[in-house]
């Protein structure tokens, strides 16, 4: 059972960082990952963005994030279950 909650709180831990990323990342240029990958590439680029502002777009962050309290709280549960 230990491998079980060990497994539950890290892949939890997972969820909550990369949702965390995924909030964060709004506040970035839109063309920040190109710009990065170019730098390592030596490349130029030429590409012109339109940006559309999406509705609801964010349900998955806040969904990734409840997935990953959720699994850290499962993972504490069954530590302390298998403990005592």
């Amino acid at each position: 059972m230990k491998k079980i909650s060990k497994w539950c709180v890290r892949f939890g831990w997972i969820f909550i960082a990369y949702s965390g990323l995924a909030f964060m990342s709004n506040f970035l240029p839109v063309d920040f990952w190109i710009t990065i990958s170019n730098f390592f590439t030596g490349e130029d680029s030429h590409t012109y963005y339109k940006v559309v502002a999406t509705e609801g777009a964010q349900n998955y962050v806040l969904a990734t994030l409840i997935l990953g309290a959720g699994l850290v709280v499962l993972g504490k549960v069954i530590a302390a279950k298998s403990n005592t």
